[in-house]
């Protein structure tokens, strides 16, 4: 009998999306003692004018069915490749990974 295997390496930092896997859906959550803000964004730059505001924001991602939705994310983010992948090859084991400006927590 003869076992043929073949493995496709690819290079660390890669996003392997599943096929399956629903459309990101960004939700935006703004909020400050004065006022409250949630609301659907349309592309991941949408998240720019909240990086800078005096607001708490949260971004819920739902979904991981684009590699170009998430590059960008981790564009805007300036998140670092490895984490990326770390995030989208879900399910992940417990950890953490320490980055220099950074910090990744995956937890159950």
């Amino acid at each position: 009998m003869t076992i043929l295997v073949i493995c496709l390496a690819v290079p660390p930092g890669t996003l392997n999306i599943d096929i399956n896997a629903p459309a990101p859906k960004l939700v935006l959550i703004d909020y400050s003692s004065e006022q409250a803000l949630c609301q659907q964004l349309s592309q991941p730059e949408d998240c720019l004018p909240y990086l800078d505001s005096e607001s708490v924001s949260w971004i819920d991602v739902q979904g991981l069915g684009s590699q170009d939705t998430l590059s960008r994310l981790g564009q805007v983010f300036d998140i670092h490749p490895l984490a990326l992948e770390d995030i989208v090859n879900a399910p992940q084991r417990p950890k953490v990974e320490i980055y220099a400006d950074q910090l990744l927590l995956i937890t159950q």
